[in-house]
């Protein structure tokens, strides 16, 4: 039995991964040595992905532009217009 989660197109052995003896296909990653970027901070606990893009701006055909939604409830206060002094 071939088992393929979110494959749309099942990929020949060797190209990308591998299968395994279950039937699951396992892909092979190149490793990265390090990273260059601007880090920001974040004094909150336990921040889920609700709070980080609030689920009703993931209706969204588009993959970018979500930059204008991001902590969007912790940025307004509840009318959503009006921006949160505290944030």
């Amino acid at each position: 039995m071939l088992r393929v989660k979110t494959c749309l197109t099942i990929p020949t052995a060797g190209t990308f991964g591998a299968w395994d003896a279950s039937g699951r296909y396992y892909l092979r990653m190149t490793p990265f040595h390090s990273v260059t970027s601007i880090a920001a901070p974040l004094d909150r606990v336990n921040v889920d992905t609700d709070q980080i893009i609030p689920k009703q701006f993931l209706k969204r055909i588009e993959r970018t532009g979500f930059g204008q939604f991001l902590f969007f409830d912790w940025r307004y206060l509840e009318d959503g217009t009006t921006p949160n002094p505290d944030f």
